[in-house]
């Protein structure tokens, strides 16, 4: 354990001391310091502590407030915080040659128009304006106050210029004035031109200071006039008109110190080619901070409590008022919090994200922590935990919004849900329309779902086509058991109508025999009938009477044959 502040020890050593002699050895008395009718109020008759048990807890209070001033810490670390921030230093030329006409309005006119649209893109970036001529002069400190700078820029104009020229190196000399002593220091320099020796003079500047001078060249190669106030062109002191031309001079400047070199003549992709220019570079600065776990709380609490029994006396009412304020205390809780909160730090960093997160459970939830949580269960691969709790997230923070929104599309992309993640990318870009990781997702995830997208439609072929198959196999196996059967039937038809065929020549050859055998029968039969008749005839006359053919008158027995 250590102390912050130990200064307040040592002030404070020699009078507790005293008072503890005075206290300890000589014994005191309320009397002396209130009134009768103040103590009937405060204290409590009867009490078991007396006058020298209550002087006693006054002294430990006492020290007690002391060590709490003193600021106890412990679990002391110091930690590098990467500085996500950019600091950059405009220096706007506003001698009366920037009033030229060759970019339409003018050329300062145009500066100011482009460099609004500039500060508005660079929202990660803190901004000082310098404006100079001859002489140059603070605008506006570095500050990320975009409506203060724009402001500023808008009242920006030649006519506060009371010695006209251009001195570069006077303006850098300004400009670094302005500028943290630790750090990278870019500066935009942004004029027509200025001549030979006075660039050789702003390089020794930008060198000495460290400054990496990027420089847009203003004006075209053929010049403009320069139009004066009450509407006349501006002459020398023949009469001619003044011409002025952009000044390539500069790019010397930017070549050695680092910079960017743009030449604008009025198409306005210079402050693009910046932006672009600037976003890409990386910050490489860090900060060491120190962190601690404070426990000031402690003795804090614990002399405010002696104080009250002091005052009041040890009973029981002086506990029930007491106690709720050592379990419930806001203070406490803040510790503890600060507790949890080293713990899941440690966790993660140990890779024990389920114990991070069992941290966070015991914190009272601020987005913060959801925050934390929801990226524990994403390392966890618990895609579907983390988007919940991103979802959790209620913030008018932008810029913490869109860190939100853009892990919530991470989540969904490793779930293959490309069209959500799409949606959560496209929110977080509208919140922060500046940062390229976002854009690259964007693209990522349009690639990812026109590919899948592909797949459904092959899948989809694939089935249409299984299910084509299908129906022509099922269509054939029809066809095929139609066609069995039919040649069945016409098999069945043919069998039977040979078996009847069969059966009528059977009968037709039955018949045959049959008459035949009837002839014959027929024949026999007659034979025999003829020999019986021929036999009687032979052996005696019918005993019929036969059938009178004709008769014979005197003959009555008589017959004709």
């Amino acid at each position: 354990m250590s102390f912050e502040n130990p200064v307040f020890i040592y002030l404070m050593l020699p009078p507790l001391l005293i008072l503890a002699y005075f206290v300890l050895s000589r014994g005191a008395s309320y009397e002396k310091y209130f009134s009768q009718e103040v103590l009937d109020k405060i204290l409590i008759k009867g009490d078991a502590l007396g006058s020298r048990g209550r002087n006693f807890l006054l002294l430990i209070a006492f020290a007690s407030l002391i060590i709490s001033l003193a600021r106890p810490v412990t679990n002391v670390k110091e930690v590098n915080l990467d500085l996500n921030s950019k600091n950059l230093v405009i220096a706007i030329d506003i001698s009366r040659s920037m009033l030229s006409d060759d970019i339409y309005p003018n050329r300062l006119e145009f500066v100011k128009n482009r460099l609004y649209y500039l500060i508005e893109k660079l929202s990660h970036t803190n901004i000082g304006i310098v404006a100079f001529a001859k002489n140059a002069f603070l605008v506006s400190p570095i500050t990320h106050d975009k409506k203060s700078l724009k402001f500023l820029l808008k009242s920006l104009s030649s006519d506060v210029v009371s010695v006209q020229g251009t001195d570069i190196a006077n303006a850098l000399k300004q400009v670094n004035k302005i500028f943290v002593k630790s750090g990278v220091k870019d500066v935009f320099l942004v004029s027509d031109g200025g001549e030979s020796e006075d660039i050789q003079r702003a390089i020794s500047e930008a060198k000495k200071h460290s400054l990496h001078v990027s420089v847009m060249v203003v004006g075209s190669r053929e010049g403009g006039s320069i139009r004066l106030e009450n509407g006349e062109l501006l002459k020398d002191k023949n009469g001619d008109i003044v011409t002025t031309r952009r000044n390539e001079n500069l790019r010397k400047l930017a070549m050695e110190t680092n910079g960017v070199y743009i030449k604008e003549f009025g198409s306005g992709d210079g402050v693009n080619l910046l932006e672009k220019s600037l976003k890409e570079a990386k910050v490489k600065a860090q900060k060491s901070v120190k962190m601690a776990q404070e426990l000031f709380m402690y003795p804090l609490i614990f002399g405010f409590i002696l104080i009250f029994i002091a005052l009041h006396g040890f009973n029981k009412r002086a506990l029930f008022f007491v106690l709720p304020f050592l379990f419930v205390s806001p203070s406490n809780a803040g510790v503890f919090d600060f507790m949890h909160l080293s713990k899941a730090k440690d966790a993660i960093e140990q890779k024990d994200y389920q114990g991070a997160i069992s941290e966070y459970n015991k914190l009272n939830p601020n987005p913060q922590i959801s925050y934390n949580k929801a990226n524990a269960y994403y390392k966890m691969k618990k895609y579907d935990e983390a988007i919940n709790e991103y979802k959790k997230i209620k913030t008018n923070d932008k810029d913490f919004k869109s860190k939100v929104l853009f892990n919530e599309g991470n989540a969904y992309v490793q779930k293959q849900k490309y069209k959500e993640a799409l949606k959560s990318y496209e929110e977080a870009k509208k919140l922060n329309p500046e940062d390229r990781d976002i854009d690259k997702n964007i693209e990522y995830v349009k690639k990812k779902m026109q590919k899948q997208q592909k797949q459904n439609d092959k899948k989809d072929d694939q089935k249409q086509q299984k299910d084509q198959d299908e129906n022509q196999q099922e269509k054939n196996a029809q066809n095929k058991e139609n066609k069995q059967k039919n040649q069945e039937d016409t098999k069945k038809k043919k069998k039977d109508k040979e078996k009847e065929n069969s059966q009528d020549q059977s009968e037709q050859n039955q018949s045959q025999v049959k008459n035949q055998d009837f002839g014959d029968l027929n024949q026999s039969l007659d034979d025999l009938e003829g020999k019986k008749w021929e036999k009687m005839i032979k052996d005696k006359a019918f005993k019929t009477r036969p059938v009178i053919l004709g008769e014979r008158k005197g003959n009555e027995d008589g017959i004709d044959w």
